[in-house]
């Protein structure tokens, strides 16, 4: 986003603000609303549960676990047979 340090702080400390276009990118970046983000005060959203997918199996975080340690060896072991694009000397 070509954006420096000193600008996110200065934005942070509310001593300026970055132009509609990055405002845009961040929210399209974050998966968040522009009032998300433009607001000075967040709403607070009650969790009821009725935005729950009774059709989503539930699993353990054991099994959360296992999976994503399994998920991550495919991933790795998969970009180890890939040709290197390139030569060390």
């Amino acid at each position: 986003m070509n954006v420096s340090r000193q600008s996110i702080s200065k934005w942070e400390g509310s001593t300026s603000i970055p132009d509609l276009n990055k405002i845009i990118k961040l929210s399209q970046i974050f998966s968040v609303s522009l009032n998300y983000l433009l607001k000075d005060e967040i709403d607070q959203v009650d969790f009821t549960g009725a935005d729950t997918n009774d059709n989503m199996p539930m699993i353990s975080l054991s099994e959360a676990t296992t999976l994503l340690e399994a998920m991550i060896k495919i991933i790795f072991l998969s970009t180890q047979l890939l040709p290197c694009p390139f030569r060390l000397l």
